[in-house]
């Protein structure tokens, strides 16, 4: 369960977008109705996408981590266990 202020309106956020997509929110927004020349269901489609992406940017940002607890300062590399990058390409030559 989240400790901080962040976490828990993080979770409640997730627990709104979820519940604006099961089956009785759906019954309700599904009209006959044009928005925009788009019917109703498909502005609430948009409008969920749009908000879980907000959601996810939000997180992103109430939840960075410190300075320097990222996963490239605290990986092996910074540790000295791997000395090259596992995703480099390894067909190209070596650049002078």
């Amino acid at each position: 369960m989240p400790s901080t202020w962040r976490g828990w309106s993080l979770l409640v956020i997730f627990l709104l977008l979820v519940v604006m997509g099961i089956w009785p929110v759906i019954g309700w927004i599904n009209q006959q109705t044009l928005l925009w020349g788009m019917p109703s269901l498909v502005i609430w489609s948009y409008l969920i996408i749009f908000a879980c992406s907000g959601a996810m940017l939000l997180g992103n940002c109430l939840l960075r981590r410190r300075h320097g607890d990222d996963a490239l300062t605290k990986g092996p590399w910074a540790k000295g266990l791997m000395t090259k990058d596992p995703l480099a390409n390894e067909t190209e030559a070596p650049r002078d």
